[in-house]
């Protein structure tokens, strides 16, 4: 098949993160099984790549960020490139202009991958940090934002989705919970999608940092703290605030060391919240690191925290963990709990008690550090996020669209195996 990716940008290891790796691993995977693949950047000014790939690289120059004028890049995109390709996979956000594409004529089928809520949907917000660094009340242009938001949102969701969106021929998503959420948003292709979790390179990971399914284990309880990890950009809805307010009422504060990695627009406010909080002898901000640091950090952690990071969504950084072994700390009945499965601690959303308690747990016990760390190793090899098992079941699935007779996809039959819930 000759696979097409219409994606964001394609960076390199030390500045990549998030879809941009799993994009990556998911292309080479496809080259690998058989397919020609190429990737076609839609804003390409953010590519930063220079390792040389298995599959072809076209640039497109879109500049605007607004919605409707990219919709239609995205659209005039999938039309200059059907004659060369066979399917088209691409990103969720631009669902909008791949169904404008068949509604008015375009041949070739569209396999998007939902890696976020629908688009007007926003759980990007710290309410610690709002609470303590914010201003109280109401203004004018949060009134009007608030009714901008709302006629967006009917839009979206009474128009755009069911009008444009739907005609895509088939997603895949990252979870149950952010699957569901947009079935629930109107996206009726979402009643048979396929769940492929974050699709991470784990192997070469695990050859490129030496280490192994016993690594922590063979480590557990030799620092002379217990480590606590967080790492990230530092932005709305990351949950450091969370994490900072949670440690706070930790008892036994002096048996931590916290590290707090990345950088990003809300560090001024995660830098006076650590002094607020009286936390400077306990925590250390690590900044941006190269990708090969990283691995040294999580090479020494004993648990990683996910303080937050919405309610549906998941985070190529837990894959990475549970590469590692790291026992993990997640919020309960989250899209993040769903992927860590037993591998993790939960606590109740945006309730730092809660959390404070559930890492004094994991700090005492050794044993249940070790017990969750081979629940990770399980975890990665079950069949609904293992990307070796997903990503055959991504190309069965293209060959079905791009060969099947047009008028009779045996798409639901072929997905029965699989045994997701259609609720």
């Amino acid at each position: 098949m000759k696979i097409f990716f219409i994606t964001s940008k394609l960076k390199n290891k030390d500045t990549a993160s998030g879809s941009v790796i799993e994009i990556d691993y998911m292309m080479r995977e496809l080259v690998r099984l058989g397919n020609e693949v190429t990737a076609v950047t839609v804003y390409s000014r953010d590519n930063d790549l220079t390792e040389k790939t298995p599959y072809k690289v076209y640039n497109e120059h879109v500049t605007t960020p607004r919605l409707i004028p990219a919709q239609l890049a995205v659209y005039r995109i999938l039309k200059k490139y059907e004659k060369d390709a066979d399917i088209f996979h691409i990103d969720a956000q631009y669902m909008y202009g791949g169904g404008l594409y068949r509604l008015l004529g375009g041949i070739r089928p569209l396999f998007a991958y939902l890696i976020r809520p629908p688009l007007i949907k926003d759980e990007y917000v710290s309410y610690f940090f709002q609470k303590r660094f914010q201003k109280k009340g109401w203004s004018l242009g949060e009134v009007l934002r608030g009714a901008k938001k709302k006629i967006r949102y009917a839009i979206e969701r009474f128009l755009l989705t069911p009008i444009l969106a739907d005609r895509v021929d088939f997603v895949s998503c990252l979870n149950p919970l952010l699957l569901k959420e947009h079935r629930d948003f109107g996206l009726r292709k979402a009643r048979y999608g396929l769940i492929i979790g974050d699709t991470y390179p784990m192997e070469s990971v695990m050859q490129e940092a030496g280490i192994t399914e016993e690594s922590y284990a063979l480590r557990a309880g030799k620092n002379e703290k217990v480590v606590l990890y967080c790492s990230g950009r530092m932005a709305p809805g990351k949950g450091y605030d969370l994490l900072l307010e949670a440690f706070a009422r930790v008892k036994n504060k002096e048996r931590f060391k916290v590290l707090l990695g990345g950088s990003g627009p809300e560090e001024g406010m995660v830098r006076q919240a650590i002094i607020d909080l009286k936390l400077e002898a306990y925590v250390e901000l690590t900044g941006w690191v190269s990708r090969e640091k990283m691995f040294d950090y999580l090479k020494v952690t004993d648990i990683y925290v996910f303080a937050r990071w919405g309610t549906t969504l998941s985070a190529l950084t837990l894959m990475e963990t549970l590469t590692f072994g790291i026992p993990l700390i997640v919020p309960r009945g989250t899209g993040l709990a769903w992927t860590a499965g037993k591998s993790a601690l939960t606590f109740e959303r945006e309730n730092p008690d809660d959390l404070a308690r559930q890492i004094e747990r994991l700090g005492e016990d050794v044993m249940l550090r070790k017990e969750l760390s081979r629940e990770c190793a399980k975890r990665l090899k079950e069949a609904d996020i293992d990307p070796r098992q997903t990503i055959v079941a991504i190309n069965v699935i293209m060959k079905s669209l791009v060969f099947s007779p047009r008028d009779n996809y045996p798409l639901q039959e072929f997905l029965n195996g699989y045994g997701h819930p259609r609720k």
